[in-house]
């Protein structure tokens, strides 16, 4: 199956467009197999942070994994290299790379509309 991810996502903040609620959404997403996707509520962002630490919670095995893993990649690298201990600082950055990919990557965004000139003005039908 090819990747997908959706970009354009209203949640329960999204006044009159959306109900849905971010762990819900964020939950099916991955469970739906998406590495990640983009909340784009309506002239808000009030759920940015709800969505943030949500998707945190959610990677957090990955990121306790890949910050030991980064610690011992770091002691690695200060000895001198052999061979053997260039392999392991190959299959340290390797691992690294791999629990990085299964994070789910959250997109932060929003739906604006913009006023060429005024937000009172509508005299033109460019102000429309």
């Amino acid at each position: 199956m090819q990747d997908f991810v959706h970009l354009h996502v209203h949640s329960q903040y999204s006044i009159l467009d959306g109900q849905a609620a971010i762990k819900k959404l964020v939950d099916k997403a991955i469970g739906d197999g998406m590495k990640g996707i983009a909340i784009t509520d309506h002239g808000c962002m009030f759920g940015i942070k709800e969505f943030l630490d949500y998707v945190d919670k959610k990677n957090g095995g990955y990121k306790g994994e890949i910050k030991k893993l980064k610690e011992t990649l770091k002691e690695k690298s200060k000895e001198e290299a052999t061979p053997e201990q260039e392999e392991e600082v190959k299959q340290l950055t390797q691992q690294i790379e791999e629990l990085q990919q299964k994070c789910f990557k959250p997109i932060v965004g929003v739906e604006a509309y913009c006023a060429r000139r005024s937000l009172t003005k509508k005299e033109l039908k460019e102000d429309g």
